[in-house]
């Protein structure tokens, strides 16, 4: 019998461990999505601000970003 709780223990500081590094893996990946966000926002601002035309494609050759005057 205290074998088995030991052994539970155990496992239960492994997964407060766990539970931890994922709320900090969780608050980066939130703070990058910030990031994105921002620099998402700045960008269109440039391309749609633009007066000469902004035409992006991809590698298949499609059409992925343009602003008003393309």
């Amino acid at each position: 019998l205290q074998g088995q709780a030991a052994e539970l223990e155990a496992t239960t500081e492994q997964l407060q461990d766990q539970a931890t590094e994922l709320e900090a893996s969780n608050e980066a990946l939130e703070h990058q999505q910030e990031r994105l966000r921002v620099n998402e926002l700045r960008l269109a601002g440039i391309v749609d601000g633009a007066m000469d035309a902004i035409v992006s494609v991809d590698d298949r050759q499609w059409i992925v970003v343009f602003n008003p005057a393309a």
